[in-house]
């Protein structure tokens, strides 16, 4: 029974029924904006903070968990927020709500004071302009208050 099962398996997996398969390593596809904003969270955190570990758990959750909400709200809220869902009408541009939630909440953890601690050896925060996809570059969305 198990090589029928295991010949079935590597069939279907050898047809690829059509699927493409998606690389890490593509270079022939743009990044979207949660890829921008998170390699851009690696930086602040890792680079520019230099934090610790369990630090660094934290502060990625924050930003994930923002970028989240604010897309989840453009959809119409389909899953339960984490912590708020910010008022949308479905229009926005996902990428600018990925680029202003990451944005704010990074601006948030990393405020002028402590980003002048830094090295000057160190990439700066916040990341220049060039750095976010273009509708996401200035971001405006509203702060969240403090929970």
């Amino acid at each position: 029974m198990w090589p029928v099962a295991a010949a079935v398996v590597t069939a279907v997996t050898t047809a690829g029924l059509g699927v493409p398969h998606a690389y890490a390593s593509d270079t022939h596809r743009p990044d979207n904006a949660v890829i921008v904003w998170d390699r851009n969270a690696e930086a602040a955190i890792w680079d520019v903070a230099r934090q610790q570990p369990q630090v660094q758990a934290r502060s990625f959750a924050m930003v994930h968990g923002a970028v989240y909400d604010a897309v989840n709200a453009i959809a119409g809220t389909p899953y339960q927020p984490y912590l708020t869902a910010p008022a949308a009408d479905g229009t926005e541009s996902t990428d600018a709500a990925v680029a202003s939630a990451a944005y704010h909440v990074l601006d948030e953890l990393f405020p002028p004071s402590k980003r002048a601690c830094g090295r000057s050896t160190t990439p700066t925060w916040p990341p220049s302009p060039t750095a976010a996809p273009s509708s996401a570059a200035s971001p405006s969305a509203p702060r969240r208050p403090p929970p």
